[in-house]
């Protein structure tokens, strides 16, 4: 499913059932960037690149200015499993 803005995201990662929701960004190429995103009480995101396992903590109000996240939102290019 594609996620169309960061209150779907936040719908999704309350509704999941351990808190943490599997997602993905669609590349240019067709490849895929998978993701972990958590909400930490509603004020940050926590992101983790499960490529490298990489992670990091976004505010809430500058996720739709932040890369890749943002950008995939309103690029159309995130997306559940």
């Amino acid at each position: 499913m594609k996620i169309l803005s960061q209150e779907q995201l936040d719908e999704l990662i309350h509704s999941s059932e351990n808190g943490i929701l599997e997602c993905f960004v669609m590349l240019n190429g067709g490849g895929m960037s998978p993701k972990s995103i958590t909400l930490i009480e509603d004020d940050f995101y926590y992101i983790i690149n499960e490529i490298d396992d990489t992670g990091e903590t976004i505010s809430h109000d500058k996720l739709m200015d932040s890369f890749p996240i943002g950008e995939a939102i309103k690029k159309g290019a995130l997306f559940t499993y």
